[in-house]
């Protein structure tokens, strides 16, 4: 039984602690950054939110050390009194007030007594207030019961999971490793924010902004306060302050020994050269007007340079209410071009005087895999490529343009409401994007399709390699951990990770600057999917006991076409080539188990659906009627009688 309790309470701690466990993940770390954790510790030890304070536990304390000391001087003057007069006894705590006892010690002695007894029972009130507070529930303890209560374990060790796969600068990941400011931000985000729980990515982020706001302002003003000690600097205040919010601002190592104070040593030296610049380029930045992964570093020291030789007399004011906002974006700029150029010797044949010194310092690209992601642009490829699968290789363009030939061939029977829906989108036709400019779209970033392109035109050819690469490192992972399902070590996904990245790199690179395009091509297709689904027309051309809009383009290709099409197979092509590379677009480093999970299942899916599909093939591919074939060729390259349909 005893065993029993124990092993319970061993798997309860375990719970707890996996709950709001956040990995350090710290080689040699600079004992710098841990004595900053340790200040930061202690700052959230008292730390509390609004709806459940936390003792102040320093008030306390004084308050015992001074009832002590009152203690101690009534006694010390009590014994230098001479002895009592036969008016007051001396056992007695409290003279009688009755007793009419003369004015001198008698009198002095009444009052430090009654002193003394006002000593002791505030020593007693505070000692017992320290023992209620050193018994009160911490942060995470109130946490762990707010959580059991709510039901929400799994959602927030999904969270803790998340936050542990996240691709973290070291300084997060300190911070929010350190105990007390996690359980913090969280029990403030579920109690006084209300937030959704099961809202993983919406937490995530959420806690991401809380430990970059409070908790990293007293990380690194307790950092540089050390590193100035241990400098033997003599400091403002103004100074420590501009120099943490730089600090804060880069991606600064934390180890091996050392490395701190070089950093700021260096950091120290920029203030003291172009003083507040750096802080207002980060604060630029931070506006997100131009993405995060496009201001390097170097993008930034460039830009503090050009400012510099504005001479701009910045205020926080002016610069909140955008009066500066020109000379940063030409900053910027130049700053990119310049970063282009580079400082190469042959530069100064150019005219550009004097090159800068260099400290023979190289690129490690320790920092590779964060260069050159833009999300948006992935998001884009991955709709582009459900349109080209599920419209133009499953046909959903080319069954609502015969859908349009039937109605103007009088073989379809609908209402004035169904047929006005139609003929709105023979109206629109003309002003949408032709089969040669989808195909164009899709041969120019996705290398699929047979189309033909503008001369000149940069195709992404490595594109289906690179595809076919990432599902041939997923099929490989999920043949090891079927063959090996009894070991607890899984395989490795080292080198589904390393394809991940290579698709983004490509596909941030293809995808430039059609977004738009994209966007314009879904909605062309939405319009298409709508006509298909409208439930009339889909009694119109009829479809057995199973009509929907699926088995309508099954009987429209059998019929119009003369062909066989699998409909679901490319289907799940679609969606789950979707969902992939939506999961590309994410990817930030290791993803929890769950999302994995998932991103593998829907690779799985499309390959089981390619299998069956073979090459790709849209309807009206096959040795159909040729005069059929013309009747549904492009509207915009006929000459003939479609154009009045």
């Amino acid at each position: 039984m005893i065993a029993a309790i124990l092993d319970n309470t061993s798997v309860l701690a375990d719970s707890r602690t996996r709950l709001i466990a956040i990995e350090p993940r710290l080689r040699l770390p600079d004992p710098l950054a841990l004595k900053a954790q340790a200040a930061l510790r202690d700052a959230y030890a008292a730390q509390s939110v609004k709806s459940s304070p936390l003792p102040d536990m320093t008030r306390l304390k004084a308050a015992l050390t001074k009832a002590k000391e009152r203690i101690k001087v009534a006694t010390a003057a009590l014994g230098k009194l001479p002895a009592s007069s036969p008016g007051i006894s001396p056992e007695a705590k409290f003279p009688d007030p009755s007793n009419d006892v003369p004015v001198g010690s008698d009198d002095q002695r009444r009052k430090l007594t009654l002193e003394l007894e006002d000593a002791k029972a505030e020593a007693l009130k505070a000692e017992d207030a320290l023992f209620q507070a050193d018994s009160q529930d911490s942060n995470a303890e109130k946490l762990f019961d707010h959580v059991r209560q709510a039901g929400i374990y799994p959602s927030i060790l999904k969270l803790t999971a998340a936050l542990n796969g996240s691709n973290l600068p070291a300084a997060t990941r300190l911070i929010l490793s350190t105990p007390g400011v996690y359980e913090y931000l969280l029990l403030k985000l579920l109690t006084e924010d209300n937030a959704d729980p099961h809202d993983t990515e919406g937490l995530r982020q959420a806690i991401l902004i809380g430990a970059s706001q409070e908790p990293s302002a007293k990380f690194f003003a307790a950092l540089v306060g050390f590193y100035s000690k241990e400098a033997r600097l003599s400091l403002d205040q103004r100074t420590l302050d501009l120099l943490a919010l730089n600090a804060a601002n880069m991606n600064i190592p934390l180890g091996p020994a050392g490395k701190i104070k070089t950093v700021l040593n260096g950091l120290l030296e920029q203030i003291n050269d172009i003083g507040l610049l750096p802080s207002y380029v980060a604060r630029y930045a931070s506006r997100g007007e131009i993405s995060p992964t496009r201001f390097t570093p170097d993008i930034r020291d460039r830009m503090v340079a050009i400012l510099g030789d504005f001479d701009l007399q910045l205020t926080a004011t002016a610069f909140d209410a955008g009066k500066f906002d020109e000379y940063f974006a030409l900053a910027y700029r130049e700053a990119l071009q310049s970063s282009r150029r580079g400082e190469d010797p042959i530069d100064l044949k150019m005219g550009k005087g004097q090159l800068g010194a260099w400290d023979f310092q190289v690129d490690t690209f320790e920092n590779a895999q964060e260069q050159g992601v833009v999300k948006d642009n992935i998001l884009a490829a991955s709709v582009l490529y459900y349109v080209y699968v599920l419209g133009d290789v499953l046909g959903v363009f080319q069954f609502a343009d015969a859908l349009l030939l039937r109605r103007a061939k009088g073989r379809l029977d609908l209402s004035r409401a169904a047929g006005t829906k139609l003929h709105a989108y023979k109206l629109r036709r003309n002003d949408r994007m032709s089969v040669d400019e989808r195909a164009h779209f899709y041969r120019r970033a996705l290398n699929m399709g047979e189309g033909q392109v503008l001369d000149g035109t940069i195709v992404n050819e490595d594109f289906p390699q690179l595809w076919h690469g990432l599902m041939k490192e997923v099929a490989d992972n999920i043949r090891k951990n079927e063959e090996n399902s009894a070991a607890e070590e899984k395989a490795s996904r080292a080198s589904i990770e390393e394809a991940i990245r290579l698709l983004q790199y490509n596909l941030s690179t293809h995808m430039g600057d059609m977004e738009l395009d994209v966007q314009e091509l879904y909605s062309q297709f939405d319009e298409a999917k709508d006509l298909l689904s409208d439930p009339e027309v889909i009694a119109s051309v009829g479809g057995g006991r199973r009509q929907n809009m699926w088995t309508l383009m099954e009987r429209i290709a059998a019929e119009d076409f003369d062909s066989q099409i699998n409909v679901a197979a490319l289907r799940t092509l679609g969606v789950e080539g979707w969902r992939i590379l939506q999961f590309v677009a994410s990817f930030d480093g290791p993803a929890p188990d769950e999302e994995f999970g998932s991103f593998r299942k829907s690779c799985e899916s499309w390959i089981i659906a390619q299998a069956a599909v073979g090459d790709m093939a849209g309807p009206g591919s096959g040795d159909g009627d040729e005069e059929d074939e013309d009747d549904f060729g492009d509207p915009a390259s006929d000459g003939g009688e479609d154009e009045d349909w």
